[in-house]
């Protein structure tokens, strides 16, 4: 065997010469039949190649290498090994092995017993792309790599009993950056019941980063440990995650005659009568800022939580747990409150699988609340020390972030770290409320600028600004405190602006639009709309990209110029979000007094938005006008506008070769144009090629709509189906307007949820992303599917048409004449009813009076 310079080191004798054949890249495939110590190798090196053989390697893994085994040497990424195992093989003390992200097991067989083995002195680090340089240049988070002990059938009984195993190794071993998941420890009796993910015995390693996943034991699901360890050397764990493991005991962590050291990390949703349990430790054990919430399986909530057995010591510092008694001992500022995550199941919707993701929701009392006291003993983010505090969480996210809504906890380092294994990260925030009295900075609810343009001028910023979010609360706010009427509200791209804050709130969710009524009014003067503002909202350019406003009444605009748009204008290729908005009395001599799109680039979305109550001067449109531009129009109900003119139409009109344009799930009913209040004046194409799916339009009738493409739409009632469009006063556009569908209204259910725009801003912050807006305009629930049939649409669904969704009503009372007693005059009057849509003594809500409705009545007897 020829060895190049510096390719071996001083080792066992059968480990130095595979390794030397494998680096020098040398065929050694005719020797495989023969004993490497039947083979004599005699090897002479000089003082400067001994130097290179003592010095440490980087061994590289990468799941997808398609070189041939002969060929992965593991020297680099290019002749990375395939097999994990093989590195491991290959490492000596002081080595760190780099494995990319993709899938490995123990095992191409099917024997239960092999696992993927550690040393003391290897670092096995993982989440790297495959071409990196140095260790902090990885990202777990966004590199995936799964240590699977998955290597049977799919069911779990013929899976690993440990994925990985421990033993016998102190501090100086490292795993970092992994997804542990498949074991399966199910033997009854020896090591083989113990840590179905890790397995310890009289191991210390450092554990960091690392997610355990579905693993099942006996005892310890994701890590079971078992000493004692000399010098009681602790095991030290941070940034980890412990989701849907399984055991009899320790479904998360078990750790016997040994201590242990927990920091910054979550335990959550893994089924024992214990989640974690420390078993006779013979010194100390720590758990620091670490999250242990909703783990099932014992007798009380709490019990399963976590158990100390025997003589165990532990000391529990600004935790979240389940159940906690601020009366225990050995704690310090730990709270028992729900953390509060935001998408726990992530995208599968089921927790305990590999997409979980753990995060804080902006409100979680976690928040600032923990404490980063562990030290970064394995250099975590590369940057060559060791003694700092940890530096990043699970995701490779700073650890450290003070989040300036939340008061840091008492007793610790100001800034200081979240509890858990994620450090939550608000992003640019402005706060807005007129009636703040602080430092009008923007920074907090008490230090909140007063005046709502300071804050969109700051974004809009072309040096400082950028990328940001708005909150206001409740209040009126006007684009000056001049009388400029050329002056507007003028979004910038990837900006959020949300109303309906009462001041104080801590997330999106919290805000309440319909109780805390935020108004953007273009009245700069006297009342009435001579002096307002031309346009309350400005959106122009293709600089306008991907901007949201949302939850606000938008009023007073009077575009006396050409170009119309009082309540909004949107043109020259800007893409805006406008949704969950009421846009009302505004007026304008040009086209949309409400709102205008034009443009063949400009592509915006309104969304479960009411336009009511605008009016047009001369030959204008009052309502919603989409000029040349493929705008997207879902879940709006657009009434009670008007205009003096016979010929437009008040309600919505596309014009000027609009270009897919889509109108769905919207009502529009009670717009006036001069004498009419029938189809001309609700929505007029005037041949353009827009969609009209899933809509209730007063008047339509097939074939009304010349050169649209009309799905599933239908003649809207002359009240539209709702509660009470105009009110009490009888009229459009005041508070007192119910636009709540009617029980058994055709509009229930008669929408459709394709193409129904997502929730990319996560307004409900449930992290979820790619579902459709989750709530309507009241901010109830969108999808809420009643048993009322839709007799009139012919479709059934779960969304309502409109910007309000009917919401689940109570049975009814089956003692119909209320006089305390469901008896003959009750049954009398059902019966009289039968068969009938939409009746009073339709007692199951579903809108026809049946046999279901006599079983409740019956089952209501009193005699």
């Amino acid at each position: 065997f020829a060895l190049r310079h510096g390719s071996m080191r001083q080792r066992g004798p059968a480990r130095n010469l595979t390794r030397a054949v494998r680096r020098a890249r040398i065929n050694y495939e005719p020797y495989h039949s023969l004993s490497l110590r039947h083979v004599a190798v005699i090897v002479s090196c000089t003082a400067s190649l001994c130097t290179s053989i003592s010095r440490a390697d980087t061994i590289f893994v990468r799941a997808n290498q398609v070189l041939p085994p002969i060929l992965q040497t593991g020297n680099n990424w290019a002749f990375a090994y395939k097999d994990l195992q093989n590195a491991l093989v290959d490492a000596a003390p002081g080595d760190e092995i780099w494995v990319a992200g993709g899938t490995y097991k123990p095992t191409s067989t099917t024997s239960r017993t092999v696992s993927f083995t550690l040393e003391s002195g290897v670092q096995l680090l993982g989440g790297f792309v495959g071409n990196e340089t140095l260790a902090g240049q990885r990202d777990p988070a966004a590199n995936f790599t799964v240590l699977s002990g998955n290597i049977g059938a799919p069911s779990a009984s013929d899976n690993s009993f440990h994925v990985v195993v421990a033993s016998n190794c102190d501090n100086t071993c490292r795993i970092d950056g992994f997804t542990i998941t498949g074991g399966n420890a199910d033997t009854i009796g020896g090591f083989h019941n113990f840590g179905g993910g890790l397995f310890m015995d009289s191991g210390s390693p450092i554990i960091r980063r690392c997610r355990f996943v579905a693993n099942n034991a006996v005892i310890g699901g994701g890590v079971g440990r078992v000493g004692p360890v000399p010098g009681n050397e602790q095991c030290n764990l941070a940034n980890c995650l412990f989701v849907g493991n399984t055991a009899g005991g320790g479904g998360a962590i078990h750790s016997q005659a040994s201590p242990i050291s927990i920091h910054n990390s979550t335990i959550a949703h893994n089924t024992s009568q214990n989640a974690l349990q420390l078993v006779n430790t013979p010194a100390v054990s720590s758990i620091v800022s670490v999250i242990i919430f909703a783990n099932t399986g014992g007798p009380t909530p709490e019990s399963s939580q976590f158990d100390l057995v025997g003589s165990s010591l532990l000391i529990v510092s600004k935790c979240c747990i389940e159940g906690w008694d601020n009366s225990a001992p050995n704690g310090v500022n730990t709270i028992s409150d729900p953390p509060l995550f935001a998408a726990p199941a992530s995208a599968d919707g089921v927790i305990g699988t590999l997409d979980d993701h753990f995060v804080l929701r902006g409100d979680s009392p976690c928040i600032d609340h923990g404490a980063c006291g562990a030290s970064d003993l394995t250099d975590m983010d590369g940057d060559g020390s060791f003694g700092e505090l940890i530096p990043v969480d699970l995701d490779g996210a700073q650890r450290i972030q003070d989040d300036p809504l939340h008061v840091n906890s008492s007793g610790g380092q100001n800034p200081t770290a979240d509890i858990g294994a994620h450090e939550y990260t608000r992003g640019r925030l402005i706060l807005v409320n007129h009636a703040a009295t602080g430092s009008n900075n923007g920074t907090s609810w008490t230090n909140a600028y007063t005046d709502l343009q300071s804050a969109v001028q700051e974004l809009n910023d072309p040096k400082f600004g950028g990328e940001g979010e708005i909150w206001v609360a409740q209040g009126t706010y006007k684009p000056t405190t001049g009388s400029s009427q050329a002056v507007s509200f003028e979004l910038g791209s990837d900006i959020t602006m949300l109303g309906g804050f009462a001041g104080g709130e801590l997330s999106r969710s919290a805000r309440d639009p319909r109780l805390n009524v935020t108004i953007l009014s273009g009245e700069l003067g006297a009342p009435g709309p001579v002096g307002n503002s031309q346009h309350v909202l400005l959106f122009q350019g293709e600089f306008n990209d991907n901007s949201t406003v949302d939850g606000f009444t938008i009023r007073d605009g009077a575009a006396t110029v050409a170009e119309g748009g009082g309540g909004a204008v949107i043109g020259n290729g800007a893409s805006p979000v406008i949704s969950n908005c009421v846009i009302t009395n505004n007026t304008g001599s040009g086209n949309g007094s409400a709102v205008l799109i034009s443009g063949p680039a400009t592509s915006a979305t309104i969304a479960n938005c009411i336009i009511t109550g605008s009016t047009a001067i001369a030959s204008g449109t009052p309502g919603l006008h989409i000029s040349g531009a493929p705008a997207t129009i879902d879940n709006c109900t657009v009434a009670g506008n008007s205009t003096a003119s016979a010929g437009v139409s008040a309600g919505i009109t596309t014009s000027s070769g609009v270009s897919s344009a889509l109108v769905q799930n919207t009502l529009v009913f009670g717009n006036t144009a001069g004498a009419f209040s029938i189809l001309p004046a609700q929505f007029r194409n005037n041949s353009q090629p827009v969609t009209v799916t899933h809509c209730a339009i007063q008047g339509f009738t097939q074939g009304s709509l010349p050169g649209a493409t009309v799905v599933n739409t239908f003649a809207a009632a002359n009240d539209g189906g709702v509660a009470d469009a105009n009110g009490p006063d009888d009229t459009f556009g005041t508070a007192d307007d119910n636009f709540t569908p009617s029980a058994c209204s055709e509009l229930v259910d008669a929408g459709s949820s394709t193409n129904v725009p997502l929730d990319n801003k996560d307004l409900d912050d449930d992290g979820n992303l790619v579902e459709i807006l989750p709530f309507d305009i009241n901010g109830d629930p969108r999808r809420v599917d009643l048993a009322a049939p839709n007799v009139l649409a012919g479709t059934i669904g779960a969304i309502d048409i409109g910007a309000v969704e009917r919401q689940l009503q109570p049975l009814a009372d089956a003692d119909f004449d209320n006089d305390g007693h469901v008896a003959g005059a009750g049954l009398a009057l059902l019966l009289g009813a039968w068969s009938t849509f939409g009746a009073e003594f339709d007692l199951n809500v579903d809108c026809l009076v049946d046999a279901s409705d006599l079983a409740i009545l019956l089952g209501a007897w009193t005699g």
